[in-house]
């Protein structure tokens, strides 16, 4: 429906940060921008569908993701999200002045779909710089977009069509000697493999090339048994079924998905162009 590539989410992080420093400075308050918090592992896709260049190169993408994380860090349980971006969580840092600068005084409730309810701040320099850079509707329209989405994927993975196909790829990877039932399966195995080779070299070589085999037979019999298809099917008849009624919606949250976008580029490319000047402020 609405998706972000990794570049587009950090140019947006960046966008929105930088706003919301000059929001605080202008209130008198010193605010560093965060890092951004895009995981170059996360697919492309919720139901975690492989093509088979992929899968020979890169595996999963779980063993260079725990990799890449400090010892002690508990690795992430799922490579299937769900939650798009929403509000950052920022640091409590500073005082509540501070605090209260940044995340306001005051919440909105954004009714979902079904009679759910997720409450948003209404004012403050996080809320401001949002507003400022998506559009006054955002927060409505994203919220409803996702609890939509969400939707639409559980629709999938519960369609008939594609618990069939699953049960023939699971006949087909355990003629290549894996019994596993789901593809949520397959990673978990390999998430285990590596946390419990404890960093160890020789175990995690190993670990790496169990992830490379079990990938590549994940891809192939994901190939023949047209997964990616029943996927595709299922999902086009969630969409027609779920969002057809907000067609008028989903058209105004992509043209201010897109205007976000370019305004966060236009943004990037200023900065690229020269130093950025900032000025002290206290807190």
């Amino acid at each position: 429906m609405v998706y972000f590539t990794a570049p587009e989410t950090a140019k947006l992080h960046a966008a929105e940060e930088k706003a919301v420093q000059r929001c605080m400075r202008e209130n008198g308050f010193s605010y560093t921008p965060t890092p951004s918090p895009v995981d170059r592992w996360e697919p492309d896709n919720p139901y975690g569908l492989l093509g088979e260049n992929q899968s020979r190169v890169e595996g999963y993408g779980i063993t260079p993701r725990i990799l890449e994380q400090p010892e002690n860090t508990a690795p992430p349980q799922s490579r299937f999200p769900t939650e798009a971006r929403g509000y950052p969580s920022k640091k409590k840092v500073g005082s509540e002045r501070w605090q209260r600068a940044l995340l306001g005084t005051r919440q909105q409730t954004v009714d979902l779909p079904g009679g759910g309810q997720v409450l948003v701040p209404e004012n403050g320099c996080v809320a401001e710089s949002r507003r400022k850079l998506y559009g006054a509707d955002w927060e409505r329209l994203y919220y409803l977009f996702q609890t939509l989405s969400n939707r639409v994927i559980t629709e999938v993975t519960e369609n008939s069509y594609v618990r069939a196909a699953q049960t023939k790829w699971a006949e087909c990877m355990a003629e290549d000697g894996y019994a596993v039932a789901t593809m949520e399966e397959a990673r978990a195995r390999v998430t285990r493999k590596f946390e419990d080779a404890d960093r160890n070299a020789a175990a995690v070589r190993t670990a790496v090339r169990t992830e490379l085999r079990t990938a590549l037979a994940d891809a192939r019999c994901q190939q023949q048994v047209s997964l990616r298809r029943a996927f595709q099917t299922a999902q086009e008849g969630a969409e027609q079924k779920l969002l057809s009624q907000y067609a008028p919606e989903l058209h105004r949250l992509r043209t201010l998905r897109n205007r976000a976008v370019a305004k966060a580029s236009a943004e990037t490319d200023a900065d690229a162009d020269g130093p950025v000047r900032t000025e002290g402020a206290h807190s």
